[in-house]
């Protein structure tokens, strides 16, 4: 055990070491605690086979391919065979092999150690120098290994040739790994003299400084990046656009209710394309956003089904961070808009939604807002109830404590549809070609819902492309702008997909309109950044029933979620199915999410447990009878001296680990005598016979044998009394040792 220790002190180091290094500059993944799980795993099992007796050594390597190939089984089985984090272990398993071998070496050169110990060091300063982190474990582990390197040369010198390397560095385990744990919270220096506490006071003060910045100059303008992709200040599209940073602008806190999707954060909205540029309405439509989520909210007490099946409330903090604007990015379907707790005042400008004035840094509001099922049988029930009764308007006003808000009224509500229509319905005119795609479409599609989705997915079919050029100087109406995109072009990015989606649903007859904003993928409760890379363009659609729905026909990108319901469509209605994203297979199940959720932690099948296991006890079975059968063979063929011998040292062995071991100096007579105080007078009994082989070989006789064997089973019931469960373990490893 003390050589095992000691190999230990100076190969998991190097083995972490080189693990990290690799994963960092070879493979662009820092390394984890599982990393550090995993090197120290392989670490034991590689020094287990130099250390090992052979038996055990076999044991392990069965032990390990049995393990291989369960890994295998359970991934090759798979419906979606994952092999990356296979490959992952695999390349963690073949550094920390590399590097076993080469600390291995090292534990023999004293010089080579120090060298080692020495670029290491090196190592950490030249990071330090180019400006590159150094993570606490990477510091730790290397002064773990110059420390233990350093030590024992300084010792050795001082105590001279006898002194024992190895039993000095295994005492001094604790003392190294408690110096270990102290330094591990630690990183090493991001820049020179740049210690953990100097970069946390450095970062406190330049946050500090940013918000005084912010609040002593706050400006009136908005921030935008020029030629951003998706949102910016005004509705041209722009010919080519490179990157836009990724500047952290937002963060959000979503209190969700576990659904994994995007959400769409409206900014800004444009109704009006010349061909070239978006404008927004000359004449919105006043109070537009919160007459859509109170007529929403009374068709869906209409609809058939539980109000779960059709739509739920989801709640978001947003916090600017060193960003200015006016526009309250929200999602689309607002319920609450607070600050402090308390609602605010807000603006509606040409559909947009906007503060009464500039906010900046640390603005921080709550947003509460419905999503609606897109579940083709939620959508169905909805818009069967697309205009709702006044008593469904009241009780909705009521629910949204807008009760009192006599000039929203029922009559309102009802020439609303003709609003929008006015507004955001106009057709554009199309070409031929255009208007040909359009009736294909129309029919495929058997509900105005599907056949949007289907526009959609036709959308998707074309190429993304931040760099399509800028558009030709013929382009100058919407039927050119199509035609150019759809048919000469068919490549473009966000503002060309958000664009056509919005004019094609306008020519189906369906009221539309250009939205920029930012878009985000969500999975649960969370707690994320919008970054300026984020910037989109997407469309949003109305519809009887459901109001303004967020549709985005980018390629890669997805708009809103869908759930299961829990009741079918009525008897003789029928619902085809045509996803906004990708869509389903034949056959393919459609689960909640309480399924989803299950499905993607679903256990693997028991005969992929119980197959490895089997043969893992099979095989441990297997072994011991060979094992029992060769020592038996050996045995028997030995004479009645070599007997003795070998079962003395083995009763020997198993008083030691019965924790009744010979003491140092003690003789054979004395130990027995002190024993027997402990144990049945029966299991002392070989040391008399042990005494005789030891001084006059000669006289053992074949009774001995019999009184040994004897002895044997009497301390395999005293061992199997005091140790219970680790019982068969310390028999099976004491029945192979020669010496004691």
């Amino acid at each position: 055990m003390t050589g095992f220790l000691y190999d230990l002190m100076y190969v998991l180091p190097l083995n972490f070491l080189a693990a990290s290094y690799a994963g960092r500059y070879l493979l662009g993944e820092p390394a984890s605690f599982g990393t550090f799980l995993l090197v120290l795993a392989f670490s034991v099992v590689f020094l287990s086979f130099r250390h090992l007796s052979g038996q055990m050594k076999i044991v392990s390597a069965g032990t390990v391919l049995i393990a291989a190939f369960s890994v295998w089984l359970i991934v090759s089985r798979a419906k979606e065979p994952d092999w990356e984090p296979v490959f992952r272990l695999l390349r963690t398993a073949g550094i920390t092999l590399g590097m076993s071998l080469s600390g291995l070496l090292l534990t023999r050169f004293e010089k080579a150690r120090l060298i080692t110990a020495g670029l290491l060091a090196a190592a950490l300063i030249v990071q330090t120098v180019l400006l590159q982190e150094v993570t606490g474990a990477e510091f730790a582990f290397t002064a773990w290994f110059a420390l233990t390197a350093l030590t024992e040369f300084l010792q050795r010198r001082r105590r001279g040739e006898g002194f024992d390397g190895q039993r000095y560095i295994v005492r001094l385990i604790p003392f190294i790994l408690l110096f270990f744990l102290v330094l591990l919270p630690f990183k090493a220096p991001k820049d020179p003299y740049d210690w953990k506490e100097v970069r946390e006071f450095w970062e406190k003060t330049r946050k500090f400084v940013t918000e005084l910045k912010e609040k002593l100059f706050h400006r009136d303008e908005e921030d935008y990046n020029e030629a951003m992709i998706g949102f910016s200040d005004d509705g041209r599209i722009p010919g080519d656009v490179g990157t836009t940073g990724g500047e952290e602008i937002i963060r959000i806190d979503s209190w969700s209710s576990g659904w994994t999707g995007s959400i769409h954060l409206t900014g800004k909205v444009f109704t009006d394309f010349d061909g070239r540029e978006w404008k927004a309405a000359s004449k919105p439509i006043p109070d537009e956003n919160l007459i859509d989520t109170l007529t929403v909210t009374a068709a869906m007490m209409e609809a058939e089904g539980q109000l779960a099946d059709l739509y739920r409330v989801d709640s978001y903090t947003m916090t600017f961070l060193p960003f200015s604007t006016r526009h309250v990015f929200a999602p689309a379907k607002i319920v609450t808009l607070e600050m402090k707790g308390k609602e605010f005042p807000t603006v509606e400008k040409d559909g947009s939604l906007l503060f009464e004035k500039t906010m900046g840094i640390n603005t921080t509001y709550r947003v509460t807002a419905q999503s609606i099922n897109r579940n083709p049988l939620a959508i169905a029930s909805v818009t069967a109830h697309a205009v709702p009764s006044e008593e469904s308007w009241q009780r909705a006003k009521t629910v949204r404590m807008m009760k009192d808000r006599d000039d929203l009224s029922y009559e309102r509500m009802l020439r609303q549809e003709e609003l929008i229509r006015a507004v955001y319905g106009k057709a554009p005119e199309v070409s031929g070609r255009v208007q040909k795609a359009l009736d294909e479409i129309h029919a495929r599609g058997e509900t105005d819902y599907e056949r949007i989705l289907i526009l959609g997915a036709e959308l998707r079919r074309l190429t993304y492309d931040t760099r399509p050029g800028a558009l030709p100087e013929e382009v100058r109406t919407p039927a050119d702008f199509l035609d150019h995109f759809l048919f000469d072009t068919q490549h473009g990015y966000c503002a060309h997909f958000a664009t056509a989606y919005t004019l094609l649903a306008r020519a189906m007859g369906y009221p539309a309109r250009y939205v920029q904003g930012y878009a985000i993928q969500t999975s649960g409760n969370w707690t994320s950044v919008v970054r300026t890379d984020m910037a989109h363009a997407w469309t949003e659609i109305w519809m009887p029933g459901t109001g303004w729905m967020v549709f985005d026909g980018t390629p890669g990108k997805t708009a809103g979620v869908r759930w299961i319901t829990s009741y079918e469509p009525t008897e003789g209605t029928t619902h085809t199915y045509q996803p906004d994203t990708p869509p389903i297979p034949d056959g393919e199940e459609v689960f909640t999410p309480e399924e989803i959720d299950l499905k993607m932690r679903e256990p693997v099948p028991w005969y992929l447990i119980a197959g490895p296991v089997f043969l893992l006890l099979l095989f441990f079975g297997i072994f011991l009878l060979v094992d029992a059968a060769l020592r038996r063979k050996r045995f028997d063929r030995a004479d009645t001296a070599e007997q003795v011998r070998i079962l003395s040292v083995r009763c020997m062995n198993l008083l030691r680990a019965a924790d009744l071991p010979i003491g140092q100096g003690e003789t054979l007579s004395e130990y027995g005598a002190r024993i027997v105080k402990e144990v049945p007078a029966d299991c002392t009994a070989f040391v008399p016979v042990f005494e005789r082989y030891l001084y006059a070989k000669d006289t053992v006789r074949q009774d001995d044998v019999y009184t040994l064997m004897d002895a044997d089973s009497m301390i395999r019931v005293v061992l199997k009394d005091r140790k219970r469960l680790l019982y068969l373990p310390l028999l099976f490893r004491n029945l192979h040792r020669k010496r004691y």
